[in-house]
């Protein structure tokens, strides 16, 4: 549903009586168009414009509106919505959206499971349920037939914590280009997507600082450079950089890099290392601090995490700061068995 130019009048794109797809004029004006929209939707909410308890409106033409005029406008990542439709339209595609039941929706879920992981398929049933619950709100299903489907049990993840060694060797098999970028995330644990769309303007080499607005909270930060990524950073920078020059580029286009798991899959192939994500760097990032010693709140703010619970997702206990852990009980035992039983010189008043 929504709204859109045709010559000099604004097109209201809606659905009537038993699915079927209407456009009409509503206005001269988008926010004409808008109000008038809102209207219909408004109506057809309370039950007054007439629209069906049982829509004929296929779930693969439901579908394409809903990528076209949700995901795309507003989604900050549509393409996971587009990745999830690969496999959701062609189950659920032909049925008619008042014909998808609960138990439906069970079956696919019961088949995906056996496909991907449990994450995944939450993430594919949380579309569904959205879908529905928007095409419930517009009249055109009795009730949302997905909001009775539990999600499934998400395993903890387990994360890969890379030694010194580890991370060296995986630095020195990176191409030349690529390197930077896998220092930076281990430097400062920034989100793959906050380091790809890293400006000069966003390094202010003088005062060693990255200043950024975060991808995922829209958070304004400073995040503080550290002399190992100001060696790398000062190198990049040759003095010819504009502001709105992309810090991190791929040598063979001269273009910012767009994706770079190719790279990053063979790096780790090169270092001798397992297939892991790239946002591990991050949490490496995260573990190492912890385990020098820093304060779980230093590490929060410069994870940009809002509370030290998300924190803790990310920073887990490792086996040898847990041996070190109980063997400061060894020291305890040893002090306690030779300190002298003082209680037989106390003197009574």
């Amino acid at each position: 549903m929504g709204v859109k130019k045709v010559g000099n009048h604004w097109i209201m794109d809606t659905y009537a009586e038993g699915g079927k797809r209407i456009r009409v004029k509503a206005g001269r004006t988008k926010r004409e168009a808008e109000l008038a929209l809102a209207a219909v939707t408004t109506d057809a909410i309370r039950g007054n414009f007439n629209l069906p308890r049982h829509s004929k409106l296929l779930f693969r033409d439901y579908a394409e509106d809903y990528i076209k005029n949700y995901s795309e406008k507003k989604k900050r990542r549509p393409e996971r919505d587009r990745v999830a439709f690969v496999h959701i339209l062609p189950f659920f595609g032909n049925y008619p959206i008042s014909k998808i039941h609960k138990f439906l929706i069970d079956q696919y879920v019961e088949k995906r499971k056996a496909e991907i992981k449990p994450a995944t398929v939450n993430r594919e049933l949380s579309i569904i349920k959205h879908m529905l619950g928007r095409a419930e709100e517009m009249g055109l299903l009795k009730t949302n037939p997905a909001r009775w489907v539990k999600p499934l049990p998400v395993p903890p993840t387990e994360h890969t914590t890379l030694t010194e060694e580890q991370k060296k060797a995986l630095l020195e098999a990176a191409r030349d280009d690529f390197r930077p970028v896998i220092a930076t995330a281990l430097n400062v644990g920034l989100r793959k997507g906050d380091i790809l769309k890293l400006t000069w303007k966003n390094i202010d080499l003088q005062n060693r600082i990255i200043h950024l607005i975060e991808s995922k909270t829209q958070k304004e930060r400073w995040i503080p450079v550290n002399a190992t990524l100001y060696g790398i950073l000062n190198a990049l920078n040759d003095g010819t950089k504009s502001e709105a020059d992309y810090v991190f580029k791929n040598r063979n286009t001269g273009r910012p890099f767009v994706s770079f798991y190719p790279l990053w899959y063979k790096s780790l192939h090169r270092a001798g290392l397992k297939r892991i994500d790239f946002h591990e760097m991050r949490h490496n990032f995260g573990t190492h601090l912890i385990e020098m010693g820093v304060n779980p709140v230093d590490v929060r703010d410069l994870l940009g995490h809002k509370s030290l619970a998300t924190t803790q997702i990310y920073l887990h206990s490792t086996p040898s700061s847990q041996r070190e852990a109980v063997a400061r009980l060894d020291k305890i035992s040893t002090e306690e068995k030779i300190r002298p039983n003082l209680g037989i010189f106390s003197v009574v008043g």
